[in-house]
């Protein structure tokens, strides 16, 4: 019954010494590991709802710097920029970046894979002129569950009409100039 989803019914005998207790509480074990693992799926619903619907533009960008997935709001800043960025990107299609290298939107991309190999930094923003159109990235660490790094999240905000920005501390935000 517990293989088959039902995780209400209680399971007998788990108070129980010797064989009978040892397997009830195996059981017991497993349900709430699958309890777990069905509260971690609804939750990851959510964000992924969060992270699609929303209206920031985002990338999660993987460990070799490739991006992994981009929110429906990155496709439509990059449409919104198309000239500037297919000045640098030729081939730029906006609906199909899953896999481009971060790279690709960078001059001198070693510049920022230092600002992003500082890890114990992030979250850490940086701007970036690109064109005439100026943006502001903000980087965010993803670690798993053993708390390993194992990507980043990528939130570009397009700030060229924006008033200046407050002078933050200069370990938290760069500008990097092309």
């Amino acid at each position: 019954q517990i293989s088959g989803g039902d995780s209400v019914r209680r399971i007998p005998n788990t108070d129980r010494q010797g064989g009978i207790g040892a397997m009830a509480g195996g059981r017991s074990g497993f349900r709430d590991a699958m309890l777990l693992k069905q509260e971690r799926g609804h939750e990851n619903c959510f964000r992924g709802a969060a992270f699609e619907g929303g209206s920031s533009a985002q990338t999660l960008i993987d460990v070799d710097m490739r991006i992994a997935y981009a929110s429906r709001a990155f496709s439509l800043l990059l449409e919104k920029h198309i000239s500037v960025f297919r000045e640098q990107m030729p081939d730029l299609d906006p609906d199909h970046v899953v896999g481009l290298s971060i790279d690709a939107f960078h001059d001198h991309p070693d510049r920022l894979r230092g600002i992003i190999a500082a890890r114990e930094c992030l979250p850490s923003s940086v701007d970036l002129p690109f064109g005439d159109v100026d943006f502001t990235l903000v980087f965010s660490v993803v670690r798993d569950s053993d708390h390993n790094a194992i990507g980043l999240v990528v939130a570009w905000e397009d700030v060229t009409a924006a008033p200046p920005r407050e002078a933050l501390p200069e370990a938290t935000h760069t500008r990097l100039v092309l």
